[in-house]
Order: C-alpha cells, then sequence, then structure tokens
C-alpha cells in the first residue's frame, strides 16, 4: 500500500509540475493550429476550383499562406518573435551613520562599507589623481586628509606606493607640510587637461590632489572623474593602483540620504566625514 501511495504521491506531484507548461503551450500553440486548420481548409478549396479553370490568377496561389499568418493574434506573435527589453536600472540611495568610531567609508559595487581611516588614506596614496569634493565648507577636513596621506605614503608601509603627495596649484592645501604645489596650465585648477599635463610631469608612484570643489552629486561628479582618466589615459576607481579617484568630504550623512549610484555612475571612492 505504501508503494501504491509514493507512486500516486509522484504522479500528483509531476502533474502539478507540468500544468503551467501545459497552459502556456495551449495559449501559444492554440491560434496557431486554428490558423493551420483554416489555411489548409483555404488551400484544398483553391486547388478544387483550380482543376476546374484554365488559369488560376497569381495572387491565389498565396491565399493559403495569408491566411496563415493574418489569422495569428497580435500577442501570439509578439510573444513568440520579438525578446523582452530589459528596465534602466534604478539608482541606489542610502544613509550614511556617522560615528566617533565610523566616519570613513568606501563604496565599491552599489555599496557603502565602513572603511578604517588607516586604509582610506591607503587608497589615496596609491591613486595617480585625487578629486576632492565636499558637500558641507570642509577646508579643515581637506587640510586634515591630504596631512595623513602625506604621512601614510612617508611612511610607506604594506600596500603603499612610494612617491611624494602633490597638489595643483596650491591653493589653501599648499601649507600642508610635506605636500610640493604643482602649477596648473590652466586658470581652473579642476580642467581635465590641465590635471593630465601635471599628472605627465609627476614621477612614478607619485599622486596628485586636485584642489576641493563643491560637490554636484554623483553624476557630476562621476563626470568629472571620467572626463579626467580619459585624457590623463587612467582608469576610474580604486580597485587597482595608479588610478583617478574621488574622495567626498562631508557628503549627505543620516537622515539625509546619498545617491549610491546615479544613472552610469557611481559615488566617489571614499567618504570621509567630520565627527
Amino acid at each position: 500500500s505504501n508503494r501504491i501511495l509514493y507512486k500516486y504521491r509522484d504522479t500528483l506531484l509531476l502533474s502539478d509540475i507540468m500544468k503551467p507548461t501545459v497552459i502556456l503551450a495551449a495559449v501559444l500553440i492554440a491560434p496557431v493550429a486554428t490558423a493551420y486548420a483554416y489555411s489548409s481548409t483555404n488551400a484544398r478549396a483553391v486547388a478544387a476550383d483550380a482543376k476546374s479553370a484554365t488559369d488560376v490568377p497569381a495572387p491565389l496561389a498565396h491565399t493559403g499562406r495569408r491566411a496563415f499568418l493574418g489569422a495569428i493574434p497580435a500577442s501570439a506573435a509578439s510573444a513568440l518573435l520579438l525578446p523582452s527589453t530589459p528596465a534602466a536600472a534604478a539608482d541606489f540611495v542610502t544613509t550614511v551613520k556617522v560615528t566617533p568610531l565610523a566616519h570613513t567609508f568606501i563604496t565599491s559595487g552599489g555599496k557603502v562599507k565602513p572603511l578604517r581611516e588607516n586604509d582610506a588614506t591607503r587608497f589615496l596614496t596609491n591613486a595617480r589623481v585625487v578629486h576632492v569634493f565636499y558637500g558641507d565648507p570642509s577646508e579643515s577636513t581637506a587640510a586634515e586628509v591630504l596631512s595623513l596621506t602625506v604621512k601614510r605614503k612617508a611612511g610607506e608601509g604594506p600596500g603603499v606606493t612610494p612617491g611624494s603627495v602633490n597638489v595643483l596649484g596650491g591653493g589653501s592645501l599648499k601649507a600642508v607640510d610635506g605636500a610640493k604645489s604643482v602649477a596648473s596650465s590652466s586658470s581652473s585648477n579642476n580642467d581635465a587637461k590641465s590635471i593630465a599635463a601635471a599628472v605627465s610631469s609627476l614621477p612614478a608612484g607619485d599622486v596628485l590632489f586636485v584642489p576641493p570643489a563643491k560637490s554636484g552629486g554623483t553624476a557630476a561628479d562621476g563626470a568629472i572623474l571620467a572626463e579626467t582618466a580619459a585624457a590623463a589615459g587612467l582608469e576610474v576607481g580604486g580597485s587597482k593602483g595608479g588610478g583617478v579617484i574621488g574622495i567626498l568630504l562631508n557628503g549627505p550623512r543620516d537622515p539625509n540620504q546619498l545617491k549610491v549610484t546615479e544613472g552610469s555612475y557611481e559615488a566617489p571612492t571614499i567618504l570621509w566625514y567630520d565627527v
């Protein structure tokens, strides 16, 4: 009796699994079968007429095929022939909770994760170009970040590329001990061509800081990074050393929201907040 019960259970489960497949096949095949039957009947009628006529007009030779295609509903034809179009990815938004123990973060793969301050400066020392953006006024924070990067670069240590820290045009950051000022070929320190020209004059291993600029949002900042990378022949991102990365000082924090991704752009690699 148990064997019979198991056999019945397996049959029931298989029939349940096959139900959606059978229904879908019926929806797609039924209109086609109906059209085929209609076209076959019509073709036989045309053939019978041809036997009793000496000349069959050319259009009648294709009547059956046209009837077959015309009888297929548009919805069935669309389901059979047209591929689906994927929807555009939505922007990802999150809140960043800042505490005395967590005030530096990294964005990667559309996510924001806490990052030790020491690791944040390592990312900065290994970049080729660092664009500094800010939300709230952050002149003192920018000087602090630059100073810590200079010390980390000078001390080297595991994962740090030897070299110097340079600032394009100097500005308010030129007073930071250990940072070198590099002249800009443009009146705007954020001009991609002037940045590329300055980078090309630096020794391998050196990093160039672009003076702080007001953040225009994730997409606007991302476009600036991409433009600089294209002009300098570099890549955007901090996964590998020698690229172009951004650092956002005092950007949106809880309860305000940060757009981690906007369109095809991602927020700056490093998020740094005052506490």
